[in-house]
């Protein structure tokens, strides 16, 4: 089929049944105008003698397969990487959300059916075009489509049923009341793969062990603390990432004086001052106001009683 698409006939020379031809070589140096995001501009040279020498090269000419199995094969032999790449490029199927919205919207074949394959889906979007360009004549689906050997038998328009046609279209009804809902899949995520996941981070962040940590205290706000009683510490001072692996458990400040004061920020310190406040006005205080009396009764002079003077006269006679 002839192609006035420069672009069609720049592909179509990725065809092995063009391969050894003038018109394919020069269609096949023309493909990185149309994918320049594939081949820089220092491969280009190099490009394009991969390209003759690929011309030249010993290939199975006889296509029995599809044009990217073949072209699976020739990467395989890792003989042509840039012409694979660009190969690859050309024939991806690109798509974007509204051809992933068509799959969705054709993919419920029975109720316990959620996947169409691909191939399915292929042929409905042939048949769709092929109806479309076709609109100038009139032809109509049955007429084009319904036969058992579409290569020799003609087409019988009788063979589609509108009835059954009917039918199988409620069948595959897609929304709407009374239809089966798909069912929402609900992926467990474990500590262990949380775990992996923190691990491969921080091996991309090239992270180092720092040893002899003995523990390690994070204290917000509020004044608690989450301690770690000899952690894992892992740093990188490029990242400005730390990293602490262990049991942490959360205490109140108050509980880990006076070890931790040398740990405390200005922050907590006015915090810790004004812990304290709060302690001395309630019980701590008049405790001290109690032993305060006490010493002061006991230096106190006690009163005389007797009479000692009687005793040293007494002495004197």
């Amino acid at each position: 089929m002839p192609f006035a698409n420069p672009f069609l006939k720049a592909v179509s020379s990725l065809d092995p049944c063009n391969r050894k031809t003038s018109v394919a070589l020069e269609l096949m140096k023309e493909l990185p105008l149309y994918a320049s995001n594939v081949v820089q501009d220092s491969e280009k040279e190099a490009y394009d003698l991969k390209i003759h020498n690929f011309q030249n090269d010993h290939f199975s000419d006889i296509v029995e397969e599809s044009v990217d199995l073949w072209w699976r094969d020739v990467e395989n032999t890792s003989k042509y990487p840039l012409l694979s790449r660009m190969t690859f490029a050309l024939l991806t199927c690109f798509h974007e959300p509204k051809l992933e919205g068509s799959f969705s919207i054709m993919n419920v074949i029975t109720p316990g059916s959620n996947r169409l394959n691909v191939s399915t889906f292929n042929a409905m979007q042939c048949i769709k075009y092929e109806l479309c360009s076709h609109t100038h004549t009139q032809k109509s689906g049955v007429c084009m489509f319904s036969k058992h050997d579409f290569l020799k038998e003609k087409v019988d328009p009788k063979l589609m049923n509108p009835e059954k046609l009917s039918k199988l279209q409620a069948q595959v009804r897609i929304g709407g009341k009374g239809t089966a809902r798909r069912k929402k899949k609900v992926v467990h995520r474990t500590a262990t793969t949380d775990d992996k996941k923190l691990q491969s981070s921080l091996k991309k962040l090239a992270v180092n062990n720092i040893p002899g940590i003995e523990e390690v205290n994070m204290i917000k706000d509020d004044g608690s603390v989450i301690h770690f009683n000899n952690p894992k510490v892992q740093a990188s001072l490029a990242a400005n990432t730390f990293a602490i692996t262990g049991h942490a458990e959360p205490k109140q400040i108050t509980e880990m004086l006076p070890g931790i004061l040398n740990q405390l920020g200005a922050e907590s310190l006015t915090h810790l001052k004004r812990l304290a406040t709060m302690q001395n006005a309630t019980g701590p205080i008049s405790e001290q106001t109690n032993s305060g009396v006490d010493e002061e009764e006991d230096e106190e002079v006690p009163d005389l009683v007797e009479n000692f003077d009687e005793p040293s006269k007494a002495e004197g006679v």
